[in-house]
């Protein structure tokens, strides 16, 4: 038995208003089987697949590839064999799938855009949107350099830098007239796709979270041992401090349920799954995708995972589950070699633990004797609509005690 469903343009973030097409990997008419990828749509960042809920054939291709549309937008029509109706498909009226004149017209992916149509309609990638709203430019009047002519945000940031006029530099040594400030040798740099969003926010535009920090050292001799042990047993593990940091933090999720919450539309969240979201760095900028279910399996198997994850974020292949919510983001930040790192939470989050380097310092032992330790200082950032003092100490103190007590959460 077959069903006819609609596939919806995905939500893959929080944030997500609307997402472009960027190319359909199946023909229409053409057959695929469950798991098999159906298109790729991006998003402000990234790329992302759109896997086949089930076996089936594309009947129709709603949507040209470079058109961006609203998120929960009908995409495409497929006929699923025997499937039933899951996230991001929904079943087509019975009268909308008759065909008759008032059902629209079939997009082709070849097929020209809306704007070499005439029509009022710019195909731009949701990015390149955003910052021509951001710099107050007509993004009609700008020439695309994307596929069919699509407007990328590289195109915005040329466009509104060639409408700058910039005065001629002062000569070396002199004064700007207007501020005192003594002139410097240097060069006017582009702001990149990632800079350009963040320098276009509006003055006072803070994070909405009201943030509750907290601040402490965390003893790790113990758990050196512990990793030293363990990377003996398992050569081929590539294991470093964060599986170790991630697994402290699922299991106080685990035993502060309240800390696995959310503020989202003026109401709490609590979710059912102890996920977590993991700062990366990489050429493009600083991602935070999220590891799932972290206490399920070992350590083994989380560092796994977290090197996996790392792999697809710098290729910039993060696949939709990588994305999405979670309650906590870790942020390890020792190769930096600050003392103490205080991040801000992520949008839609409610914490984020931000990780120093690993210093040895003297501390006093049980008997008030100088002992030589390795510490890190963790800071725990929280969201105080979700936590109040009492609930994120507890929460900062269940880390801390895991981290200082490995075995037990072992």
């Amino acid at each position: 038995m077959s069903h006819l469903v609609d596939l919806a343009m995905p939500k893959l973030g929080l944030t997500m208003t609307e997402g472009v097409v960027v190319a359909w990997a199946c023909a229409e008419g053409g057959p695929f089987r469950e798991g098999d990828v159906l298109a790729v749509v991006e998003t402000d960042k990234i790329a992302n697949d759109v896997a086949a809920p089930a076996d089936g054939v594309l009947r129709q291709i709603l949507v040209a590839s470079g058109e961006p549309v609203p998120v929960g937008t009908a995409i495409a029509q497929l006929e699923l064999q025997g499937a039933d109706m899951s996230e991001g498909i929904s079943r087509p009226d019975r009268d909308a799938v008759a065909p008759g004149p008032e059902r629209p017209a079939v997009v082709q992916p070849g097929a020209e855009s809306r704007a070499t149509r005439g029509s009022a309609r710019v195909v731009a990638t949701p990015l390149a949107r955003r910052l021509a709203r951001a710099a107050g430019c007509d993004i009609g009047g700008i020439d695309g350099s994307g596929p069919r002519g699509r407007i990328v945000a590289a195109d915005v940031l040329a466009a509104t830098a060639r409408a700058v006029v910039r005065p001629d530099p002062p000569r070396k040594g002199s004064f700007r007239e207007d501020s005192g400030e003594r002139a410097e040798p240097g060069r006017w740099v582009e702001a990149s796709t990632l800079d350009a969003p963040m320098a276009c926010r509006p003055p006072g535009a803070e994070p909405k979270a009201p943030h509750l920090r907290l601040a402490t050292e965390v003893d790790l001799s113990a758990l050196l041992e512990v990793k030293a042990l363990a990377a003996g047993r398992r050569p081929d593990l590539r294991l470093t401090l964060t599986p170790f940091f991630l697994l402290a933090v699922g299991r106080a999720l685990q035993a502060n349920p309240a800390a696995n919450q959310v503020w989202r539309d003026e109401r709490v969240w609590a979710f059912e799954r102890i996920d977590c979201g993991v700062a990366i760095a990489t050429a493009a900028g600083i991602f935070t995708p999220v590891l799932r279910d972290i206490v399920a399996g070992g350590l083994g198997h989380l560092a796994e995972a977290l090197t996996g994850l790392i792999a697809r974020t710098k290729a910039g292949a993060l696949a939709t589950d990588d994305q999405g919510s979670c309650a906590c983001t870790v942020a390890n930040c020792g190769m930096y070699g600050v003392s103490y790192v205080s991040p801000v939470i992520d949008p839609g989050q409610s914490s984020i633990l931000g990780l120093g380097p690993l210093r040895p310092v003297f501390r006093p032992d049980e008997e008030s004797q100088p002992q030589l330790i390795r510490e890190v200082g963790a800071v725990l950032s929280c969201d105080h609509r979700v936590f109040d003092a009492a609930s994120a100490l507890s929460f900062l103190n269940a880390i801390k005690r895991n981290l200082e007590n490995p075995l037990l959460m072992l």
